[in-house]
């Protein structure tokens, strides 16, 4: 006789496939040409039908978390119209057809904050969005320092400044940034690779195990 976690699992699954097919592209037109680019895809599915989907296209990016020798984030304050409030955020941009992201890191820290750094570390990428081909890139440069003066596009208003470690990662686990999902994978694939992913991975597990001990992880 089943039991109820049985009986859902088994209701669930009743109908899906085996195996999830690739859907094949079947016409592409630009539906918005402005600063953001969206595509509208037509797509054959699987099952015979036909759909058609709304695609951001851009090139991909890059984020930069910068780090001082006294463990600062440097971030660059300024205004954000999606979400309409000044945000600290880190600096970036988009990668040059033909630059590689770290390339594109070290070229986008010195002409948004005027920084350089000893050593720059590629934290891997992540999609933008599930209708987005942008892969959004994540470098750590460490050792930065402050080296000459920026060359900011002119509508990019906004002040360069250092804040504390524990300050910026407040903000990020709070959501506080736009960036702040590649962070926050960037930061955990860095625990994972040291000592730091034993205590995380057990904290977790703990967590899904005994729902009491997880409320200590969370924020008011």
């Amino acid at each position: 006789m089943k039991n109820r976690a049985e009986e859902v699992e088994a209701a669930m699954t009743e109908h899906e496939p085996e195996r999830v097919g690739e859907w094949t592209l079947v016409a592409t037109r630009r539906a918005y040409d402005g600063f953001t680019k969206v595509d509208r895809r037509t797509y054959g599915l699987p099952d015979g039908r036909v759909s058609d989907w709304d695609v951001v296209v851009s090139p991909d990016s890059v984020a930069v978390l910068a780090l001082t020798a006294e463990l600062r984030v440097v971030v660059f304050e300024q205004f954000r119209v999606g979400a309409g409030v000044v945000l600290d955020e880190v600096p970036g941009g988009y990668v040059d057809e033909g630059e590689s992201p770290l390339d594109a890191a070290r070229r986008e820290l010195l002409e948004e904050t005027g920084y350089v750094a000893e050593r720059l570390v590629y934290l891997g990428s992540e999609w933008l969005a599930a209708n987005a081909n942008r892969r959004k890139h994540l470098v750590l440069a460490l050792s930065a320092r402050r080296d000459g003066a920026t060359s900011r596009e002119p509508e990019k208003l906004g002040r360069v400044r250092e804040v504390p470690v524990g300050e910026f990662l407040r903000k990020v686990v709070e959501g506080d940034s736009t960036d702040a999902g590649t962070l926050s994978r960037g930061l955990l694939s860095v625990l994972i690779a040291t000592d730091g992913g034993a205590a995380v991975i057990d904290a977790l597990d703990r967590g899904v195990r005994e729902p009491a001990a997880a409320e200590g992880m969370t924020s008011n």
